[in-house]
């Protein structure tokens, strides 16, 4: 009852009706600061703004969001726009005069309005980018077309067709022509040893897409503010950034031309990575992990504008154990590959195989954010960095162990590599 009794944190008109009024159209969006009215007697509904917004796990609910037809929601007899500083004033006193009777005042900021009138008229870039893409379309059309009429000419013809050239060129951008890679499902023992990645890669979509999906709907307006500060998950992150796979192209030349230096040059790539990962964090102040909240994740600019996140989420230094740690792997599924390690005490490998696979993968995950958020523990900078600097090779290791133990057989390896996976391949890139 008394989180009902707080005035509506987000809310939106409809713009298509209020666009509907032709020159008298005008939808703004911004965000109202609330303040008691009265500081020395404040009311019962500041109180419980003041003490539902103090927790951090909660949206500021002293900032209202809102998105207004100005003409119906403030009406005035005054004709302005986006660009009138009256305007602002004019909301200003429109929302005083709505929250007074319930002991409340506020300011306008970070206003944004709309007219009927388009904000970016069509300009050359505009037209260029769809000359471009009509273009493309027919070509498309085009090479499906002609490739498709010397499909139904002899094979002699048809490859004399495609082997050209131009054929060649024209033939990639057939629809035909893809969709038939596409189907084509090629396979070698290599690729039969490695099906249980494309299981793990299938699995691997399904969280990062239920997850993203779960994140933008933190990122835009919502309706039931509650049940999103109640439903944050304290780890979304630990992903590998697709940068390296340039830069890791000269390590493996390297490690092909000094097969010798292959270990010592991963432990020190590696070593190297955990101390930087340390100083930076160490130096940076920065907290044990980068949460979720709701003023954090809402319209992303809370984030974006963070260095934690630049340095522990797209920084080359924060994420370049897990391509090192995939380097190493990679090789001692290379020189491996025909051998079966774990024939003998294979209960034993099966356990250590679940300990490092899902203990340690999913307890270097959850287990510190748990503690973290439910103890309320202090941020401590040593602690912070240390956890910051071995969690992503810990949890590369663990990641690692999994996946080349699934090749050997152990774990869950029949489930991960089963053939619709691999079918899936081709979707799941």
């Amino acid at each position: 009852k008394q989180y009902a009794s707080m005035p509506q944190l987000f809310h939106q008109d409809n713009y298509d009706k209020c666009m509907l009024l032709k020159d008298e159209a005008l939808y703004c969006t911004f965000t109202y600061e609330l303040q008691p009215l009265k500081v020395n007697n404040v009311s019962e509904t500041w109180k419980i703004i003041n003490k539902v917004s103090s927790d951090r796990f909660n949206y500021r609910h002293d900032n209202l969001r809102h998105g207004i037809c100005v003409p119906f929601a403030c009406p005035s007899n005054e004709k302005s726009n986006d660009t009138d500083t009256i305007l602002s004033q004019r909301i200003t006193n429109c929302y005083n005069k709505k929250f007074e009777k319930v002991g409340l005042k506020g300011t306008v900021t970070f206003l944004q309005c709309e007219t009927n009138d388009p904000k970016y008229p069509i300009d050359w870039l505009d037209i260029t980018v769809a000359i471009v893409c009509i273009s493309y379309i027919v070509l498309i059309v085009f090479a499906s077309f002609y490739e498709g009429v010397a499909k139904y000419k002899q094979e002699t013809d048809y490859q004399k067709i495609t082997t050209t050239r131009w054929g060649l060129v024209i033939a990639a951008f057939s629809i035909q022509r893809n969709w038939h890679r596409f189907k084509t499902i090629k396979s070698n023992p290599d690729i039969e040893k490695l099906r249980p990645f494309q299981g793990v890669r299938f699995y691997n979509m399904l969280i990062v897409i239920m997850s993203h999906t779960v994140l933008a709907s933190m990122m835009l307006p919502v309706a039931n503010t509650k049940y999103t500060e109640t439903c944050i998950s304290p780890t979304w992150y630990l992903a590998l950034d697709t940068q390296y796979f340039v830069s890791l192209l000269f390590i493996i030349w390297f490690m092909k031309k000094y097969p010798r230096l292959i270990w010592p040059t991963l432990g020190c790539l590696l070593s190297i990575n955990i101390v930087l990962t340390f100083i930076q964090n160490y130096k940076g102040n920065y907290a044990l992990m980068l949460l979720p909240l709701p003023e954090v994740i809402y319209d992303m600019k809370n984030v974006l504008k963070n260095p934690q996140f630049h340095y522990q989420m797209t920084n080359v230094i924060g994420c370049a154990s897990g391509p090192i740690m995939g380097l190493g792997y990679g090789y001692i599924f290379y020189k491996f590959k025909n051998q079966k390690l774990f024939t003998s005490n294979l209960m034993f490998h099966q356990i250590l195989y679940y300990i490092i696979s899902y203990g340690v993968g999913l307890g270097i995950v959850l287990l510190p954010g748990m503690f973290f958020i439910m103890n309320g523990a202090q941020h401590d900078p040593f602690w912070a960095s240390l956890y910051i600097a071995s969690s992503r090779p810990l949890f590369s290791f663990a990641i690692g162990y999994c996946l080349f133990g699934a090749t050997q057989g152990l774990g869950f390896s029949s489930v991960l590599a089963l053939r619709k996976y691999t079918d899936l391949r081709n979707i799941n890139r």
